[in-house]
């Protein structure tokens, strides 16, 4: 998601979902820029209390300022950045008061409900911001898995969002700009990093195990796309042929079609 204020033009940012295995999700913003003095936030949730809140870190043992920041509510887990960044983290559990009736055709008196709202502040935009959210997971499952669990960030800013998911050999990425991009998948040794490039605006998932690359245009104005995937020093994946080099040509599609993804296997 690319957003600009439509009418003052004062606030802007990039925001990327990347969707893992295993029921978890990276988040990346970035290219956030404001012309105003006023606070810049992401919100992460904000709904009815459900019985309690819990800050992992609170029961860690030896935490370093370097540890993430673990949250849990409502079976919904967030590893965050480290509380000596310039993100900070806030929560509030409060009662509010609101009616129905003011935005729409409700009959129903204002109620008051107690919420739970957390977020995070941008005390300088200029970093760009990633965190991992893991949605329907319980107290215990969540800090298990956040602390096994460390998805590789390849490249966070205006140009690229990528995420490489090593335990499932997967990279993602977002090229936000129109005429692309290069980006580079750095494996663990001995296996070749894959650098790979495309010529315009688009997503791609690289299943790298299998050879499967999947391209999708959210403009839905493309009709062709092309990923250069090329092989470094190392071991090369099992389903990557002979070449060094692998050219793919995404014939994408129109109509009521456009927008969808298109799977290509390489040779």
């Amino acid at each position: 998601m690319r957003y600009t204020n439509p009418i003052t033009k004062s606030l802007h940012w990039q925001k990327a979902w990347f969707f893992l295995n295993d029921d978890v999700q990276q988040i990346m913003v970035s290219a956030l820029s404001s012309t105003t003095n006023s606070s810049v936030l992401s919100v992460l949730d904000q709904k009815r209390f459900t019985g309690s809140v819990i800050n992992v870190d609170a029961g860690r043992s030896n935490l370093r300022e370097s540890d993430a920041q673990l949250l849990w509510h409502g079976n919904v887990g967030y590893l965050l950045p480290p509380a000596n960044s310039p993100f900070n983290l806030s929560v509030q559990v409060e009662e509010k008061s609101g009616s129905w009736s003011a935005i729409g055709t409700s009959t129903q008196s204002p109620s008051t409900v107690k919420l739970f709202t957390a977020w995070i502040s941008h005390t300088s935009l200029q970093p760009p911001l990633s965190y991992i959210i893991f949605p329907g997971v319980s107290r215990d499952k969540f800090l298990k898995k956040s602390l096994g669990l460390r998805p590789q960030i390849l490249q966070n800013d205006e140009h690229i969002s990528g995420v490489y998911d090593a335990a499932h050999d997967v990279a993602m990425f977002i090229f936000w700009d129109p005429v692309g991009g290069t980006a580079v998948i750095n494996r663990e040794a001995p296996s070749a990093p894959i650098t790979i490039t495309v010529n315009a605006n688009v997503a791609v998932i690289y299943k790298i195990a299998s050879g499967d690359v999947i391209v999708s245009d959210p403009s839905q104005t493309l009709s062709t796309a092309q990923v250069l995937l090329t092989l470094g020093s190392g071991t090369a994946p099992p389903s990557w042929g002979s070449e060094r080099k692998q050219t793919i040509l995404f014939q994408l599609p129109d109509g009521g079609l456009a927008g969808s993804s298109v799977t290509r296997t390489l040779n």
